[in-house]
């Protein structure tokens, strides 16, 4: 059960990513298209509305998974959720550096 929850989370994380990214990329397009040096506000409208939520679940979700992960070690010595829920966080920390790099 604890190995699927890790899983579950794992894949949920996943898939946030890809939506993060794919929102933030179709933002950073159309700003290249129409031949703009940088976002103005319909553009920041438009990330508040699809990209930002996304990213706030997960920060709320990957909080709880690591509250839950740190009791998994102290009470039973298990460190795979910890290993996954990092790995996840650092997954999360690179795309958001990466994306941001990109979009400049």
């Amino acid at each position: 059960m604890r190995t699927l929850l890790s899983k579950f989370y794992v894949y949920a994380n996943l898939l946030g990513l890809a939506l993060y990214a794919a929102f933030v990329i179709c933002i950073a397009h159309e700003i290249h298209v129409e031949h703009r040096h940088g976002a103005d506000g319909s553009d920041i409208m438009t990330s508040y509305a699809t990209a930002f939520p996304i990213l706030a679940v997960f920060v709320v979700a990957n909080l709880i998974w690591g509250l839950w992960a740190a009791t998994q070690l102290l009470r039973r010595r298990e460190r795979e959720p910890i290993f996954l829920m990092g790995a996840a966080v650092g997954s999360w920390v690179v795309i958001i550096l990466l994306l941001r790099q990109g979009s400049t």
